[in-house]
């Protein structure tokens, strides 16, 4: 029993399951029941709540392939992230990805150029909200030069906060994407330093117009963790 549940990829349970909030996130629950106080918030609905006697999980970390695709070539070893993402695009089944890698690809050029080129111009924070979401995703968990770079922008940002700058932003474009910072820093805020998590929260909370601080304190009224 607990506040909520986040679900990636799969949670076993053999008995019961019971959330004062809800679960969410794009994996499965394998448990006889899930009782949630909010309804459930995963990507298949509920049916991502399988019977754990029936559930056979599948042992991969990308989408369901046909025989043509059955073979992921080596992209980690030469660094090819682009031609990677390519592939995800192509799979079979990898329509409701699609929108999601093909912003990924934006993004990681992105943050390659700035760090080539000219990372002290680079101010706007989600360009790390988004790093860090793509480095905690099961498709880059093992992919060293993705966590180099997610770690190089914390750096980055986290000297800037420190020097106490004026110029850092965060650039969003809709409701949406404010949802989405909210919730990566939500789920990986423990990814990102301290200080620039915190200021991340500020930022993200000056968009609703309200205060990090007044946020904070109803929280804590009601005994919930502001970053998971």
């Amino acid at each position: 029993m607990g506040k909520c549940l986040s679900v990636e990829q799969l949670a076993g349970r053999g008995n019961n399951i019971v959330c004062g909030g809800t679960a969410y996130g794009a994996g499965k629950v394998a448990a006889n029941v899930v009782i949630t106080g909010e309804p459930i918030d995963l990507d298949d609905g509920v049916v991502a709540v399988v019977n754990p006697n029936l559930y056979k999980p599948v042992l991969s970390e990308t989408p369901h392939v046909t025989a043509e695709h059955s073979t992921r070539p080596d992209f980690i070893s030469t660094n090819d992230w682009d031609g990677y993402l390519s592939w995800l695009i192509e799979c079979p089944d990898a329509d409701k990805e699609e929108a999601r890698f093909r912003m990924w690809k934006d993004v990681i050029a992105k943050a390659n150029a700035h760090i080539s080129e000219n990372m002290e111009n680079l101010k706007d924070l989600t360009l790390l909200l988004w790093m860090t979401s793509i480095a905690s995703s099961k498709y880059f968990s093992d992919w060293m030069h993705i966590q180099d770079i997610q770690i190089a922008l914390d750096k980055h940002f986290a000297s800037q906060i420190s020097a106490g700058s004026s110029s850092i932003v965060c650039e969003l474009n809709n409701y949406g994407e404010l949802i989405q910072a909210l919730d990566t820093l939500n789920r990986y805020g423990n990814r990102i330093g301290e200080n620039v998590s915190s200021f991340a929260f500020q930022m993200l909370m000056s968009n609703f117009g309200l205060k990090s601080k007044f946020v904070t304190e109803r929280f804590n009224e009601k005994g919930w963790n502001i970053h998971g």
